[in-house]
């Protein structure tokens, strides 16, 4: 069945091609379009941009009634009302806005409209208040995005000193630049906020990114025989169950797992992986097959 597949798309890998350059280009258009709203190119949590978190700790309380009263108090603040789950039950709820700074009379008021709504008295020992300064948020988030650039222009250093090849060393580079690219344009899509654990996510896959596609090109460049289907059917199968096993663990986690910043982590990781399935195998293995065929022509 394998072999079968395999001698289909050595027959079509040039049109193939054109899958990943179209929603590479769509997800271009869609982080542009987040660009010209709001000047950002991805949805950030208050880890990022600042804001407050404000955790109330107790069972039975309904998300929507929390949402709904804590909405108006927030205004003209955006909030966003998550659960907070333990042992597969909901324990409390965690609030978020990206207010500056919530004064003791506005929490109150809070505090207030959420008893109202759902009928549960919060002392003080029920809820917790974190603050992140906007300055801080914005530092942390400017850090990152230079480790992020540092990270790709390393990377192609590396690459091009281990290939010394223009095509090969190109393809790799952008499918690396077009997982991270696919991955923000879904979160922008979907409008999921991602704080410090959604950027980290981000440099994972750079590296599973450069490991798996440096698998397959130095198995098709380093070949011992003429054909290519023997070496990129055994790096199919050596990619695909990296990717598989990974997507397995990170699919179980983000379901199973109590703390958010896993569950971000994850989603990361797994949106990613599916994106990378499609520019490793279509996208990097067809150039390097289009390489590798015009160099054996001349």
């Amino acid at each position: 069945m394998a072999n079968k597949l395999m001698s289909v798309y050595l027959k079509h890998y040039k049109k193939l091609i054109i899958i990943p350059s179209i929603i590479l280009v769509l997800s271009i258009f869609i982080i542009g379009m987040k660009i010209s709203s709001d000047g950002d190119f991805i949805y950030k949590d208050i880890s990022l941009k600042g804001g407050v978190a404000l955790t109330i700790i107790a069972e039975g309380i309904d998300l929507s009634s929390v949402e709904g009263a804590v909405s108006n108090e927030f205004l003209p603040y955006r909030v966003s009302v998550r659960s907070i789950k333990g042992a597969g039950a909901n324990k409390g709820v965690l609030i978020e806005s990206d207010i500056e700074d919530l004064d003791q009379d506005r929490l109150e008021k809070v505090l207030s409209a959420i008893s109202a709504a759902t009928g549960k008295s919060i002392t003080k020992n029920d809820y917790s208040l974190e603050v992140m300064g906007s300055s801080l948020g914005n530092s942390f988030f400017t850090q990152m995005i230079r480790a992020m650039v540092v990270a790709f222009i390393f990377m192609g250093i590396v690459v091009f000193i281990t290939f010394r090849t223009f095509v090969p060393s190109i393809a790799v580079i952008l499918c690396a630049f077009s997982d991270i690219v696919v991955t923000i344009a879904v979160l922008d899509f979907m409008k999921i906020p991602i704080g410090t654990g959604g950027i980290a996510a981000l440099l994972m896959l750079i590296g599973y990114s450069i490991d798996e596609n440096i698998m397959l090109t130095t198995n098709l460049l380093k070949r011992k025989t003429p054909s290519v289907e023997e070496p990129l059917l055994s790096s199919f199968r050596t990619g695909m169950t990296m990717v598989l096993t990974t997507l397995t663990v990170s699919g179980v986690a983000l379901l199973l797992s109590e703390s958010e910043i896993i569950k971000e982590i994850m989603l990361v990781v797994f949106i990613g992986l599916i994106s990378d399935i499609l520019f490793t195998w279509l996208q990097n293995a067809g150039l390097l097959l289009w390489h590798v065929t015009k160099k054996n022509d001349n």
